[in-house]
């Protein structure tokens, strides 16, 4: 799961297992949320110039939990002090005096370096100059390592992230806060070298309602952290409504993904038979990424040239337009990860909701939850005895086994056994 990050170093890798307890907790699991905002605009953003619904928005940080945390020990003491035993007792038991001599503390202590290296003040890099702007999903998993030892940060990350939305609703994969020439392709391939984009024109896995309800129920400042969760809560929910709008226009319950830069797993063989499409006349272009990586870890030209060709017929479909590239693009997928996690997300929010009393936004959760429940079926291979992704265009599902074949059974807890 780590690689899939884009965190090349494995020292940040094997640091970010430490202090990401998301994705190592089972939690329970509870109820569902939210009241829609407004909806919408009538007018989309692929209308327009690509661009943030919040981004003109200053993030502002609490100034109760600014003068607390300004007042707190420093890292080092904090996170033994605060999040220790939660680490590294959960099932276990096991006393304060034993946890202090854990191997693995370190580990969490090298993770705590390595983020605040790269942290960009509201925002942290996965990797210097490989990966130099805002990732989608990287900054949802990282909030959660910055709330063991640093709950203002862990929120900043979250509402920055955020400040990229757009106004239909779509939270992009990347945010191009600050301009860089090492990664390709960037904003003036989003964009124009005219008028670059401030972000990409696709999204991620819907990662932050996981994060959002983590960041809640681990919060020291229990008010502030609520505040907080109620002014992300409509930004969450705008943009799982995205999804179903915009991924979903047939209404099957499980989601498309339109690039292989979406799901997050850029390369993965479940792509193979669905990158078949021809290549376009697309412009001469110079990769960034061989001057950080071995091409040996990279994926090839002929895949590249794949990428890019969707790039450019999205860009020229009026930017981007919601409304119309689920349906010119030849690359059209069922994702089992992005679902699953569409699905687990569903649940958080819906959760969300229920604590902010927002009863019809539960309801509507709820349903996308019991279709998505009932879509999973059509992703079973029965000879195989695993879930596989599907092409949505041909109707055929992948032949590769990936490890996101377990993830569709998280959703039998809520609906009981026997699926």
């Amino acid at each position: 799961m780590f690689k899939l990050l884009k965190l090349q170093d494995p020292t940040l890798v094997g640091s970010l297992r430490s202090v990401c307890p998301l994705l190592l907790s089972t939690r329970r699991m509870g109820s569902y949320e939210q009241r829609p905002p407004a909806g919408p605009s009538s007018v989309s953003a692929a209308q327009q110039a690509p661009g943030p619904l919040y981004a003109e928005t200053p993030v502002h940080q609490s100034p109760i939990l600014s003068e607390s945390l300004a007042k707190a020990p420093d890292d080092h003491v904090f996170w033994k002090q605060k999040s220790l035993s939660r680490l590294f007792t959960i099932g276990h038991g096991g006393s304060e005096e034993q946890l202090e001599n854990d191997v693995r503390a370190h580990i969490v202590e090298e993770a705590i370096r390595v983020l605040r290296s790269n942290d960009y003040g509201h925002y942290t890099v996965p990797a210097q100059g490989l990966y130099p702007f805002q990732w989608n999903w990287d900054s949802a998993l990282v909030s959660a390592g910055w709330a063991v030892f640093d709950e203002a940060r862990a929120w900043r990350e979250l509402e920055f992230l955020f400040s990229g939305q757009w106004e239909d609703g779509m939270v992009p994969s990347i945010v191009f806060h600050k301009p860089s020439d090492t990664y390709f392709p960037g904003p003036e391939i989003w964009g124009t070298p005219e008028r670059p984009s401030k972000s990409t024109g696709i999204s991620q896995p819907p990662v932050a309602a996981l994060s959002v309800r983590f960041l809640y129920e681990h919060a020291e400042h229990r008010k502030v952290a609520e505040e907080k969760m109620e002014s992300l809560f409509p930004k969450l929910l705008a943009w799982h409504r995205w999804w179903y709008k915009a991924r979903d226009p047939k209404n099957k319950g499980v989601v498309a993904i339109l690039h292989p830069w979406e799901s997050g797993m850029d390369n993965s063989p479940a792509w193979d038979d669905s990158m078949q499409f021809p290549v376009d006349d697309i412009p001469p272009y110079c990769r960034c990424d061989l001057n950080h990586v071995n091409a040996s870890m990279r994926p090839t030209k002929e895949t590249y040239d794949h990428y890019l060709t969707l790039l450019y017929r999205f860009k020229a479909a009026n930017f981007y337009d919601p409304d119309k590239l689920y349906w010119i693009s030849p690359f059209r997928v069922t994702d089992l990860c992005v679902n699953s996690i569409l699905f687990r997300a569903n649940r958080d929010l819906s959760w969300i909701a229920q604590k902010l009393g927002k009863q019809d936004a539960v309801d509507e959760i709820n349903q996308w939850l019991a279709k998505g429940f009932e879509a999973f079926s059509h992703l079973w291979d029965e000879d195989a005895g695993l879930f596989k992704c599907e092409d949505q265009i041909t109707g055929k599902l992948a032949d590769a086994p990936i490890s996101a074949a377990f993830l569709p059974f998280c959703r039998c807890s809520i609906q009981g056994a026997g699926s």
